[in-house]
C-alpha cells in the first residue's frame, strides 16, 4: 500500500496480537434485529463479562445520524468498555464472519442478502430455514480467508476488541478540517511518503 502526504485519506494501523476483534458495519436504514444479533454476540457465553476492553466506531456520511443511538446502545451492554473513534466520510472495514448460533438469530431475509453477499445463487431454494443456515453456512466457510472489506459510506462501523486491550483512544491528525482551511503540520517534520508491505 502506498500513503502519500496529498491524499484525502487516513491509515492506521495497530498490531494486538493478544485481541480478538469484532468488526461491525451497520449502514443507514439497518434492521433493529441486526443490531440485537450483535449485540447478543457480545454477550455470548464464550467470553467473560470483562472481556470486551474498547469500541472503535466511526460514522461516516449520514451515518452520524445513527451514532449517538448506537453508542448508547453499545455502553449498555458494555458499561466498562472504552468507546472511541469519530466521524468520516467514509471508510473501510473487513467483513465479520458469522457464526452458528449468529446465522440462527437471523431472519430469512438477512440470511438470503448474507447469501448473494458471499456470491451465492439469489434463488437457492430451502424447505426449511435449517437448510438455508447450513447452507450459509458452509459457503462461509469456503470463502476466501483473506480480509474481505466493506466500503461504508452511510454507516457506523469499526471493531469492538476483547482480551489484552491496550487502547484508551485514538488520535489522528485530522486530512480534511471541519471548520476552515487546510490542516497545518504542528512540527517541520512531515511525513511525505511511506510504502508499506508486507513482511516475507
Amino acid at each position: 500500500y502506498n500513503v502519500e502526504s496529498k491524499s484525502n485519506a487516513s491509515v492506521m494501523y495497530a498490531s494486538l496480537p493478544e485481541a480478538d476483534i469484532l468488526p461491525f458495519s451497520f449502514e443507514m436504514g439497518y434492521h433493529e434485529s441486526e443490531l440485537e444479533v450483535f449485540l447478543a454476540r457480545l454477550e455470548s457465553n464464550e467470553h467473560p463479562d470483562d472481556h470486551w476492553k474498547a469500541v472503535i466506531v466511526y460514522a461516516s456520511g449520514s451515518g452520524a445520524a445513527l451514532a449517538e443511538s448506537f453508542v448508547s446502545k453499545v455502553q449498555a451492554k458494555l458499561p466498562n468498555a472504552a468507546i472511541v473513534g469519530g466521524i468520516c466520510g467514509q471508510g473501510y472495514v473487513s467483513k465479520p464472519k458469522k457464526n452458528k448460533s449468529d446465522l440462527q438469530r437471523m431472519t430469512i431475509r438477512q440470511l438470503v442478502s448474507l447469501l448473494r453477499q458471499l456470491g451465492g445463487p439469489p434463488d437457492f431454494n430451502a424447505v426449511e430455514k435449517s437448510d438455508l443456515v447450513d447452507h450459509v453456512w458452509n459457503l462461509q466457510s469456503r470463502s476466501n480467508s483473506n480480509i474481505s472489506l466493506y466500503h461504508a459510506e452511510d454507516a457506523v462501523f469499526g471493531v469492538v476488541l476483547g482480551g489484552n486491550v491496550p487502547v484508551r483512544s485514538v488520535v489522528s491528525r485530522g486530512v480534511k478540517s471541519m471548520t476552515h482551511g487546510t490542516p497545518q503540520p504542528t512540527s517541520p517534520y512531515v511525513v511525505k511518503k511511506v510504502t508499506l508491505t508486507r513482511p516475507e
